[in-house]
């Protein structure tokens, strides 16, 4: 569907290479994040942004690392992510290679975007979900912004940032991150980013090969074209029924509101999308709910209570229909 917010197999190989590596069947990777192991034979093939949290609390839990998505990302290399990384790593300069990174970022993850944001005193890599409402799942983000560095360092040979920042909250132990990023780390920040210096961005990739960038344009470039977008009403709804939940305020008429359209106006938008303001609903709280129960410091009755349900019985009900687990079950995993 248009709406749906993904993530692709390919995108999620390093994590399932270090597990597999470890003696970890697909079949139990699968019935852990709740999708048929048999899809992960197809690199093309695309998975809910959803199984990130249960992934990396399986990820840490069988490898026994609390920096578990630091690890990870120091196993990418030029070859991890297929065309994607190739063109990144035959770019003409580092200010190239990241902005065909944030360019092609759709064919790994439709949910999110890389920007670089330039002054004369400093320059940001930004990570933004396109749904900033959602809780950052902690060695999701780590990964990402170490994989960042980690590719920077391919690139030019050498590379430090200068500050790096996180949504998430400081974990109890905070040097094994520090030592990777050889920088300060900032946690409960309003956004994910790695500040560096802006003398790096016309600085020449080591591996610049413009006829394989020229090559592999066109690939990349046909297969972002056949990539629905995911639709600006059902992220937009979306966005708005996080901030809802809590209060219970997800109703399709306050929802139309605030978008500014009629109830029957926003319902025929979200029908063109290929979705509809029930199963927007259903969807965002299904992955809210994984994502809260990684959470062991919160109780189940608080997470029901956080996705706007009155009671725990009804939530129990969804989170067994979602996911084949209760919510103790699926902790317990």
């Amino acid at each position: 569907m248009a709406d749906e917010i993904t993530t692709t197999v390919r995108a999620a190989g390093l994590v399932l290479r270090v597990l597999a590596g470890s003696g970890v069947s697909p079949a139990e990777i699968g019935q852990r994040i709740g999708v048929d192991p048999a899809v992960f034979a197809d690199p093309e093939a695309r998975l809910p942004v959803a199984i990130a949290g249960p992934l990396w609390a399986m990820a840490e839990e069988r490898l026994g690392d609390p920096n578990v998505g630091i690890r990870v990302a120091q196993t990418a290399d030029r070859n991890s992510f297929d065309a994607f990384s190739f063109i990144a790593c035959a770019s003409a300069t580092y200010a190239e290679a990241v902005g065909n990174v944030r360019r092609y970022m759709r064919l790994l993850n439709n949910g999110a975007v890389l920007d670089l944001e330039v002054d004369k005193d400093a320059a940001w890599m930004v990570w933004r979900s396109v749904t900033p409402n959602i809780p950052a799942v902690r060695h999701d983000s780590e990964c990402v912004m170490a994989m960042c560095v980690t590719y920077s360092r391919l690139w030019l040979g050498d590379f430090d940032p200068v500050e790096v920042h996180f949504r998430h909250e400081a974990p109890t132990d905070t040097s094994g991150v520090e030592a990777f990023f050889a920088a300060p780390v900032h946690y409960g920040s309003e956004q994910c980013a790695i500040r560096f210096a802006p003398s790096h961005l016309p600085r020449a990739v080591r591996s610049a090969d413009a006829s394989l960038v020229s090559l592999l344009e066109k690939y990349a470039n046909e297969a972002l074209a056949a990539l629905p977008e995911p639709g600006r009403y059902a992220l937009q709804v979306r966005s708005l029924i996080v901030k809802g939940l809590a209060d219970g305020d997800v109703g399709l008429g306050g929802i139309a509101k605030q978008v500014g359209l009629s109830e029957r106006s926003l319902q025929r938008h979200l029908r063109d999308e290929g979705t509809s303001h029930k199963r927007l609903v259903e969807d965002t709280r299904r992955e809210l709910a994984v994502r809260y129960l990684g959470n062991h410091a919160v109780s189940a009755s608080e997470v029901a209570y956080m996705l706007g349900y009155s009671e725990t019985a009804p939530f129990f009900r969804a989170f067994k229909k979602w996911t084949g687990q209760t919510p103790g079950q699926f902790r317990q995993a």
